[in-house]
């Protein structure tokens, strides 16, 4: 569809009417009086008002430039067609929703919550609306478009995410898939069944409620802490396994050792919840790296940083140690001695293996087991409409017309 940004000015188009109706307007000539005879000679060889407009070419060079510069100033345009309405789908992957809905075995929290949704979504792609579905990994959003919920987030994913920033997504077009009715303003999961949560009206709601899940909360050197509901119990872990790649430099599979022994690990046993391994392949350099007040030096091979990876110790731009959910890898073919302070080296390898620890398969925060209460359906408000996408402008070209038929009058 044909448009104009800025229709008003479209009305300079009529300039060269003027022009035209004062170039009718017929001045007698200056001419003495006489014999009648004279006079009608005079008459008879006057030229008509039409061939002295049409002679007159530089009137209608003039009439081109003013048109052509009053529709460019007016902004012509070509819109395609209006974009469909687009929807997105913010998928809670906090452990609870990955608890069954029902206390006891059967679907998953989130399993539940898609199935309340399934109407609504059949109902969207029936009008080929686009979905893309939303999912927080405790640092960015990642996105995926289609029709489904992607089958890999079905799963628990490696790294376990707390906490959801609902506030991040909350208006029109966006949809919740979780398991209690949250505000808007939610962080870190304190909205739980009981608090005077607001919710944005505009925000659709498909959240599959569920019952207290009693189970393992925590873990300690001793092994795990499970909560029946009205009690704690200790129980002994299920994973107690550290695995440790003997390509890796002696003074990394020491520390690796001492670490699995202060809690209660043990290397080389299946399943493990840490993996230390040594990259296999390219050709090791010369490198030296320090921070928190220790370094290493030796040699190392390349390493390139995996999806779900992060750089923990870098020589400049090059990567030598990096971290993920049950896996630290490190570049070192071979180590010196560190330099520095030795305790804070025992110290800030402590901490990362700390943090790269799988959890113990099944321990989930006490608040996460509670009840979720009744499931909750509300449809969201329509996405804002969106202006179809300009396909193609001619004021430039118009313009151009202007300036080229502005330039023949000077001729």
């Amino acid at each position: 569809m044909i448009e104009l940004e800025h229709p008003r000015l479209a009305w300079l188009a009529l300039a060269p009417l003027a022009l035209w109706l004062f170039a009718r307007i017929v001045r007698a000539p200056d001419a003495p009086s006489g014999t009648v005879e004279l006079w009608r000679e005079l008459e008879a060889t006057r030229p008509s008002a039409r061939r002295r407009t049409l002679a007159n070419w530089r009137f209608w060079c003039a009439s081109v430039a003013l048109v052509a510069a009053a529709f460019a100033l007016a902004g012509p345009l070509k819109r395609g067609a209006l974009a469909r309405p687009s929807w997105r789908i913010l998928v809670d992957t906090t452990p609870s929703m990955f608890l069954a809905v029902g206390g006891a075995g059967g679907p998953t929290r989130l399993a539940r919550a898609l199935e309340l949704a399934e109407p609504w979504l059949a109902a969207r792609a029936a009008k080929l609306d686009a979905l893309v579905w939303v999912r927080w990994n405790g640092a960015t959003f990642e996105e995926r478009p289609g029709e489904r919920c992607p089958a890999e987030w079905l799963r628990a994913p490696d790294s376990v995410v707390l906490s959801v920033p609902f506030e991040r997504c909350a208006g029109a077009g966006w949809v919740w898939i979780t398991d209690v009715a949250r505000d808007a303003r939610k962080v870190a999961g304190d909205a739980r069944p009981g608090d005077d949560a607001r919710e944005s009206p505009d925000v659709g709601l498909f959240a599959s409620g569920g019952a207290t899940v009693p189970g393992a909360i925590a873990e300690s050197a001793e092994g795990l802490l499970e909560w029946r509901g009205d009690e704690l119990v200790a129980r002994p872990r299920t994973a107690t396994g550290v695995r440790v790649d003997p390509a890796c430099p002696e003074p990394l599979r020491e520390l690796a050792d001492a670490w699995a022994s202060a809690r209660g690990l043990t290397v080389g046993r299946e399943p493990a919840v840490l993996a230390l391994v040594a990259v296999a392949d390219g050709t090791a350099t010369p490198v030296r790296a320090a921070r928190d007040g220790w370094s290493l030096a030796g040699s190392a091979r390349p390493l390139a940083l995996a999806a779900d990876e992060r750089a923990w110790l870098v020589d400049g731009e090059r990567v030598l140690v990096a971290a993920s959910a049950g896996r630290v890898r490190v570049a070192f073919e071979t180590l010196e001695e560190p330099g520095g302070d030795p305790a804070a080296f025992a110290v800030a390898w402590s901490e990362l293996f700390d943090d790269a620890r799988r959890p113990e398969p099944g321990v989930v925060p006490l608040e996460e087991r509670r009840a979720a209460g009744e499931p909750v359906v509300r449809e969201p408000s329509a996405p804002p409409e969106r202006d179809a996408p300009i396909e193609a402008r001619w004021s430039f070209e118009l313009a151009l017309v202007a300036a080229c038929f502005a330039l023949l009058l000077f001729f």
